[in-house]
């Protein structure tokens, strides 16, 4: 603060990422840019590297099936497949699975399911249905965490409520702490970079 102005110690230059997340909590995520798909990967990119793990993205390319995403899923954990995912599926409410493996070729590992969610009604989305997805690959609820990540910061009086809904929370202060632990892909931070630029122009 300097003569009763407040100051950013950091420009969003610096942090683009962030800022994708503030923009997104103050103007919602209903427009049709690439905007909530990057929110996925930066949310994915956090919750990597939060359990120092791997993470796998849906729609990453986006010409792979549900069913064909499980399929490498499984192998990469080493986990036997289950029943097919329904043909109506996109992702089934799941956007990444973050997996830390004991790199001894078994399975019963650890894995996170991520559902994103970078609009301001986030509240409003239904929980991951984990039966299915014990279902899908045959892996044990035990060694399995439902996650969801927001645009918004979650209140105190509101998080023993949105944790007992979705399992762990990221909300943009937990990104914020765990992106920039390691540095943000390039490829990542140039889209990004390019997409807050067009916001700022447009405003």
């Amino acid at each position: 603060v300097r003569n009763n102005i407040v100051y950013p110690l950091k420009s969003w230059q610096d942090i683009p990422e962030y800022f994708l997340c503030v923009f997104y909590s103050l103007f919602g995520a209903s427009d049709a840019s690439s905007g909530p798909k990057l929110f996925e990967l930066i949310s994915a990119h956090a919750l990597r590297n939060f359990i120092d793990g791997e993470i796998y993205t849906f729609g990453f390319p986006g010409s792979k099936n549900l069913n064909e995403c499980l399929d490498e899923i499984a192998d990469n954990c080493m986990e036997k497949r289950g029943i097919p995912a329904h043909s109506d599926y996109k992702d089934d409410g799941v956007d990444a699975i973050a997996y830390k493996l004991f790199a001894d070729e078994r399975s019963g590992n650890l894995y996170i399911l991520l559902q994103c969610a970078a609009g301001i009604h986030w509240t409003k989305k239904k929980p991951i249905n984990l039966g299915r997805w014990t279902n899908y690959i045959q892996w044990f609820s035990n060694n399995i965490l439902c996650s969801i990540s927001t645009a918004d910061y979650v209140s105190e009086r509101d998080w023993a409520k949105r944790v007992s809904d979705y399992g762990i929370i990221l909300d943009r202060m937990r990104i914020y702490n765990f992106l920039y632990k390691e540095s943000v892909d390039t490829s990542l931070r140039a889209h990004v970079f390019s997409w807050c630029t067009q916001q700022l122009n447009s405003l």
